[in-house]
């Protein structure tokens, strides 16, 4: 990632007034660097929507006017930007606006950085004597590796968009302002994160058609999305349903009518590693307070462990060939 352009209009909290700047950040300020560099990180490893910023949009207008000027597009969407939340209450923020270039794409970022408040102390002189004292500061900015609210980056070659946002009331309505009034989008796929959700509340509905447990099918279902994730770096809800109800068309097909009225997008995962571990091992509550988890790798190996149905329709689980046990207190 090489960050060529970067800059900063804040909003003054007292009166919610856009301060715009005629200036550049100083990008050979290391820290200034470091910052700006470590907040777009965070953000590429954060799940996020998928669009494709249509022609017709304001903000793809503005980004390809003639004789592309940094700091006056950037003043210009700041100001559309701000008066779409000019009504918002509270969650006020500073618009950190980079332009960078990575793996040879040319990127825009638009970042909201919220404001923070906290303790400072504060110096003072009272009749010619010096006071330390405190002072609340409403205006700090987040560190660069806390969860970002609001962040658009736009590959500016291929146009396609990744957006994180949040709904906020407009004119008296929740709405995903970002998306339908900034970007004017017509239609958005669900984050990764989002995607899984939704498969996995589809497969829950289908699972009591199924000859086995429902606990089964879903440790079936990690055990498969693991796979797809680690092997084929994207999320393939047609080939999971195949090879999750392979054996049951009737309920594939069912899966498939269902997961098709989803905006999923297929898509390569650009940051699986975060979701790999979240699912690299399966864990079980059992209705006796025991929990237990299992690397997915060992999960079928009933040489390892089994899970048996009992005559009475309890279950037992079977833990095989150990040589060790450690106490992890």
């Amino acid at each position: 990632m090489i960050i060529q352009q970067a800059i900063l209009h804040i909003v003054d909290d007292d009166n919610n007034q856009l301060i715009c700047t005629q200036h550049l950040l100083d990008l050979d300020d290391n820290a200034i660097y470091q910052y700006i560099e470590t907040v777009l990180t965070k953000l590429q490893s954060t799940n996020t929507k998928s669009a494709q910023l249509p022609q017709e949009s304001q903000v793809y207008q503005i980004l390809t006017y003639p004789d592309f000027n940094f700091v006056e597009k950037t003043i210009e969407l700041a100001n559309i930007w701000h008066e779409l939340i000019a009504t918002c209450q509270g969650n006020s923020g500073d618009f950190l606006m980079v332009q960078f270039n990575d793996n040879n794409q040319e990127h825009m970022a638009f970042i909201r950085l919220m404001h923070q408040s906290a303790m400072t102390h504060f110096l003072d002189y009272k009749q010619e004597q010096l006071i330390n004292t405190l002072q609340m500061n409403n205006n700090l900015l987040p560190k660069p590796t806390s969860p970002l609210r609001e962040a658009i980056i736009i590959n500016m070659n291929t146009w396609h968009v990744c957006l994180l946002e949040k709904k906020e009331k407009i004119d008296g309505k929740q709405r995903y302002y970002l998306s339908e009034d900034f970007l004017q989008l017509t239609h958005t796929a669900l984050s990764t994160a989002d995607s899984i959700k939704c498969v996995k509340k589809i497969v829950n509905s289908f699972a009591k058609q199924l000859p086995q447990d429902i606990f089964t099918t879903m440790a079936d279902l990690q055990n498969v999305m693991y796979q797809n994730l680690a092997d084929d770096q994207q999320l393939e809800v047609e080939k999971i349903g195949q090879q999750l109800f392979g054996s049951f068309p009737e309920v594939k097909e069912q899966y498939l009518t269902e997961v098709k009225k989803l905006p999923i997008e297929q898509k390569e995962v650009t940051n699986a590693a975060p979701l790999l571990k979240k699912y690299e091992k399966q864990k079980f509550k059992l209705d006796n307070g025991i929990e237990i988890a299992i690397p997915i790798e060992v999960y079928q190996n009933k040489d390892i462990v089994e899970f048996i149905t009992n005559d009475n329709g309890t279950i037992s689980v079977l833990i095989k060939n150990i040589d060790e046990i450690k106490n992890k207190f």
